[in-house]
């Protein structure tokens, strides 16, 4: 996988690549980056056990966000901490770091439709979309030999950074959140709030994979007149 690329084009990747090799450079010999990337799944199993505990507290909304911090402060550092270190693995780290990111978005989203504030088709739905465009992503990373991190500024910190606000929002206005939009209408507004995203996700998708459809396209057609 060395031959490929990076996408990033995330609001905060600027941040990140700032502060993320300082940290790497801090911690101690014995954090290795496969320490880091079960650091990340323990995250994310925390915010699989908040959501679904939820439904004795909404406090255990708590545990979730802090699962979500540990979660990415683990994923976004362990390929970091292999750079700094010079200890690179191009195909044994792309292997683990994504067979990761598979595991915590499937976590995430069970948990999400396992708990008080989402009905788990909705929530199914939206982890369908995300799982769409990681699926586009890999058939990105073939075509094109870029691996994109990123679609429309928004990649997994972002994501995070929405979830803990979605959180602290379901926490402290559950009464706004959990009323009904429309009289009669069998969603709250977490439901109605989560299938809008779904759909908007799958109309984005839809876009991107017209736009590179085309791409292909402009090329192909210039490569068979050239012959």
């Amino acid at each position: 996988m060395s031959e490929f690329r990076a996408g990033h084009h995330a609001f905060l990747w600027n941040l990140e690549k700032r502060i993320l090799p300082d940290i790497a450079k801090h911690l101690p010999r014995w954090v290795t980056p496969d320490t880091l990337t079960v650091f990340g799944l323990v995250g994310a199993l925390f915010v699989f056990v908040g959501y679904v505990a939820s439904n004795l507290a909404p406090a255990f909304l708590g545990l979730a966000c802090l699962g979500l911090v540990m979660n990415w402060f683990g994923d976004s550092l362990d390929g970091t901490l292999a750079r700094v270190r010079n200890q690179e693995s191009p195909r044994y780290g792309f292997f683990v770091d994504h067979t990761a990111d598979l595991i915590t978005q499937i976590l995430v989203g069970l948990g999400l439709g396992l708990s008080r504030y989402i009905e788990l088709p909705y929530a199914l739905l939206l982890l369908t979309a995300y799982l769409a465009f990681v699926g586009h992503t890999f058939i990105r990373a073939h075509v094109f030999k870029t691996v994109q991190i990123a679609y429309y500024s928004v990649g997994p910190t972002e994501t995070r950074l929405a979830l803990i606000i979605a959180n602290l929002i379901l926490f402290f206005l559950p009464g706004l959140v959990l009323a009904r939009p429309v009289s009669g209408l069998p969603v709250t507004v977490a439901d109605f709030v989560c299938l809008a995203i779904a759909i908007f996700s799958f109309g984005a998708l839809l876009f991107h994979i017209y736009q590179d459809w085309q791409a292909l396209l402009k090329e192909e057609s210039l490569a068979l007149r050239s012959k």
